[in-house]
């Protein structure tokens, strides 16, 4: 099969490409949920597209334990915890977008452990809102203090194209490609299927689990990222369905 691009330019009108002969333009005109797979752009689709990449480090500062205080002949702590946020970098899409990060160059989940230190735990987790990108610190201390610590982050964030805007169905110069009044550009990255060397991965399957009081993290590239001395489950995770942009 071929790949045909059909662009309708009438008021209202669509922009799609799929595999097949032209013969075929009306069968996708309305695409049904059995046509997706032969489905390459259709303009009354929704996309995510990268538009921005954000990478810094942030300096975590030293948590100090409570002193300790003895009590007959034992020694007793004092368990403290407490948050923070962190800016990690400021965008101007103005409302809060869609956002796959990293730590430290692996793939990062929600409450993804960065420190720990004789039971003192250090987490983080990624939220954007409409104008900056950051991380919300979480953390407990026991018998130790957790030192400060550095961490790289590396943010891509996405455009949600749900909606076309303009009345140009299809336009090309030479350096430039647009159509689906547009939702198909050469200004964008989309996201796409790679199963070799991806810049992500997305899975459905959980990338986290407890066991004795211990936690495993295996974010969705399958590799695990932490786990602690006393976890003994027998979650190994999964590798998820690898992106490109």
């Amino acid at each position: 099969m071929a790949k045909t691009l059909h662009a309708d330019g009438n008021s209202g009108g669509h922009t799609y490409i799929f595999n097949g002969t032209a013969s075929e333009v009306s069968s996708y005109s309305t695409p049904t949920a059995t046509d997706i797979g032969k489905l390459y752009f259709h303009s009354n689709l929704s996309y995510l597209a990268e538009s921005q990449v954000i990478e810094t480090t942030v300096a975590h500062p030293q948590r100090t334990h409570n002193s300790s205080s003895s009590k007959w002949s034992s020694t007793t702590y004092t368990v403290t915890n407490g948050n923070a946020e962190h800016l990690v970098g400021s965008h101007t899409k103005g409302v809060a977008v869609p956002a796959i990060a990293f730590l430290n160059g692996s793939q990062m989940s929600s409450g993804h452990t960065v420190q720990n230190v004789s039971g003192s735990l250090r987490s983080v987790s990624l939220f954007v809102t409409s104008t900056e990108v950051k991380v919300y610190e979480e953390f407990v201390t026991f018998q130790s203090t957790l030192p400060a610590i550095s961490v790289t982050y590396k943010v891509f964030l996405f455009d949600y194209l749900s909606s076309a805007s303009g009345n140009v169905a299809l336009s090309m110069t030479p350096t430039s490609f647009s159509a689906g009044f547009g939702k198909l550009s050469t200004s964008y990255k989309y996201t796409r299927r790679q199963s070799t060397s991806p810049d992500f991965y997305l899975s459905k399957d959980k990338t986290a689990d407890v066991a004795n009081g211990g936690l495993k993290l295996v974010p969705p590239d399958g590799t695990t990222t932490y786990e602690s001395s006393n976890y003994n489950g027998s979650f190994s995770g999964s590798t998820g369905t690898g992106v490109d942009i």
